[in-house]
């Protein structure tokens, strides 16, 4: 992957591979985004409704409006991540270009880092094996947190390299 600034835009340069398999995290955040509070596994649930950031003395019907407005806040960027998806599919046969708007990095980076944190919770990976960079010590871990956590990692990178990108500017 490459990524580099181009006057109103963030360039990401996959490999073939690479653009595939972001675009299938796409799809799996569009998804999520769509799906209603109280729908989602706990975890999912836990990491983009929380009730956290309501006051101690809110009540259920008021901790519901808070999901719903969270949800609204979330579901705005569909139609961005429709259109990063849509180029992602429409790449050539070695690369794949996604253009982000300058103005849409925020959107694309906090949907990515939901997805890095859903990912995080539903196979229960806490600090401890994000930290972990030597392949034999994640060779340890069962299969599936192995896969969520070079997921984890890839989407770091993507976040890391857009925000230098913005910052080269």
């Amino acid at each position: 992957m490459r990524v580099k600034r181009e006057s109103e835009f963030v360039v990401l340069t996959f490999n073939v591979l690479e653009g595939r398999f972001f675009d299938q995290i796409l799809d799996r955040i569009a998804a999520t985004y769509r799906a209603k509070p109280g729908t989602l596994s706990g975890p999912t649930e836990e990491v983009l409704y929380s009730t956290k950031g309501c006051a101690a003395e809110t009540t259920l019907e008021e901790a519901g409006e808070w999901a719903e407005h969270l949800r609204g806040f979330k579901s705005s960027r569909l139609t961005l991540i429709d259109d990063w998806s849509s180029q992602l599919k429409s790449g050539g046969a070695l690369r794949v270009h996604l253009k982000v708007k300058t103005d849409d990095a925020p959107a694309f980076i906090g949907a990515v880092n939901d997805h890095r944190l859903i990912a995080a919770a539903e196979h229960e990976i806490g600090e401890d094996e994000m930290s972990l960079r030597d392949p034999s010590e994640m060779a340890s871990l069962p299969d599936e947190r192995q896969g969520a956590l070079m997921e984890i990692h890839f989407l770091a990178w993507i976040m890391e390299e857009v925000l230098h990108a913005l910052e080269s500017s």
